[in-house]
């Protein structure tokens, strides 16, 4: 089984705001990622967030919500409370809030390639540019609970090379994150040419 670790305590520092609330079309730019998340192969999906807002919208779309009061310590925060709440799991996806236009055959192809290599790493790229969501194996929970500071997995990717089973995308807005305003206008232009 695969869990949805979806990541939502981040501070959008380059952005300002809140980013996952920004308008995207006619909602929030964090409901595209609860939508793939919702209508992709996960057993459980868990949300961990500090913000009020973003909490009661999980809970709205019926996913298992988590308080992250450490969020100000950084992402290694999130990733252990995921993992913690998640010893169930086969693998855990890790799942950013900011890639809009990821979609549920990513997803999906994602977890079919983790249970045909249910002891790796697996890593989405677009050529030689690696993405997210990254699903790691629960043979990895010790190193993960291990993380500190503001941290994701790459850290233990990096020290795994030869662990990383990579899935090829299509097309590099696919893992496009939106990290500042002229990523967002990027994103919203595209998004009309769909």
């Amino acid at each position: 089984m695969v869990h949805a670790i979806i990541m939502a305590s981040g501070k959008s520092k380059r952005m300002g705001t809140n980013k996952l609330l920004l308008p995207l079309g006619d909602r929030p730019l964090i409901t595209y990622t609860f939508e793939v998340v919702k209508q992709s192969n996960f057993k459980r999906r868990i949300l961990v967030s500090d913000d009020t807002t973003i909490l009661n919208l999980g809970k709205a779309w019926g996913f298992e919500v988590i308080v992250n009061p450490k969020a100000h310590l950084g992402q290694s925060e999130s990733i252990k409370l995921g993992v913690s709440s998640a010893t169930d799991a086969l693998g855990y996806a890790f799942v950013p809030c900011d890639q809009p236009l990821l979609d549920v055959e990513t997803v999906n192809g994602l977890i079919s390639l983790f249970y045909m290599h249910p002891d790796k790493l697996i890593v989405p790229c677009y050529r030689d540019k690696w993405g997210s969501p990254t699903i790691f194996s629960n043979r990895f929970y010790p190193e993960l609970m291990a993380l500190e500071g503001d941290v994701g997995g790459k850290p233990i990717l990096k020290k795994h090379l030869k662990e990383i089973v990579f899935y090829e995308v299509n097309d590099a807005m696919i893992l496009k994150d939106i990290d500042t305003l002229e990523d967002y206008e990027l994103v919203k232009k595209y998004l009309k040419l769909m």
